[in-house]
C-alpha cells in the first residue's frame, strides 16, 4: 500500500518522495519519453541518473 510521501527534514537536507510504501520502502515516479522508459526497462534497474535522488530519500526516510 502506498501513501503519499510527504516531506522529511533530515537537518542539513529534506527529502520529498512522491510515496511510502509498506513500512519499509519510497516510490519515486518519473514522467520520461519511451526511449528513456524502454533504456530502464532494457536494463531492468532505475536509470543511474537518479541514484542519489534515491539513495536521499531511503536515508531521510529511514527506510530499507
Amino acid at each position: 500500500m502506498a501513501n503519499n510521501g510527504g516531506f522529511f527534514d533530515c537537518g542539513d537536507y529534506g527529502e520529498s518522495p512522491d510515496g511510502l510504501v509498506n513500512d519499509d520502502g519510497v516510490i519515486e515516479i518519473k514522467s520520461v519519453i519511451a526511449s528513456t522508459h524502454y533504456a530502464t526497462l532494457k536494463r531492468n534497474l532505475f536509470d543511474p541518473s537518479y541514484k542519489w535522488q534515491l539513495i536521499g530519500h531511503l536515508d531521510c526516510a529511514g527506510c530499507d
